[in-house]
């Protein structure tokens, strides 16, 4: 009896984990969307093509862009957001969260800027990001 007991235990426990993990995920994701959203504005430049960084963590980086809105991929990473002048806001998800946010400027064929594990965007956690537009 005390061992299925324990099972369901257990068993509850990894439920309510999962059930929490579903709300922090919600949560973020909410989080993101309200951050792109305060960041939209019109485009003054075009992110839309491949591009390669130096870091290898990214993989393959393609972006498509209809007026300033952005979409696409960094590696497993799918990309959303926003030119606003000639800055790209970002978020990349995997796994069904939001797991990185990026500010970068466009300035000719390279998009530099930083990326945060932090949703919004965080400068206390940035770390450097440039990218080059692949010819």
């Amino acid at each position: 009896m005390k061992s299925l007991a324990l099972q369901f235990l257990c068993v509850l426990a990894v439920g309510l984990a999962g059930c929490n993990s579903g709300k922090k995920n919600a949560f973020i994701n909410e989080a993101a969307v309200a951050w792109l959203t305060a960041n939209a504005g019109p485009a003054g430049a075009s992110i839309q093509g491949a591009w390669s960084g130096g870091d290898e963590k990214w993989g393959a980086i393609q972006f498509q862009q209809t007026e300033s809105k952005i979409s696409g991929s960094m590696g497993r990473h799918q990309v959303d957001g926003h030119m606003k002048g000639s800055v790209a806001y970002l978020t990349l998800r995997s796994d069904g969260r939001v797991h990185y946010t990026i500010v970068a400027k466009k300035r000719g064929s390279i998009l530099s800027g930083f990326y945060s594990k932090s949703v919004p965007f965080s400068s206390l956690d940035q770390q450097p990001l440039e990218l080059k537009r692949n010819e």
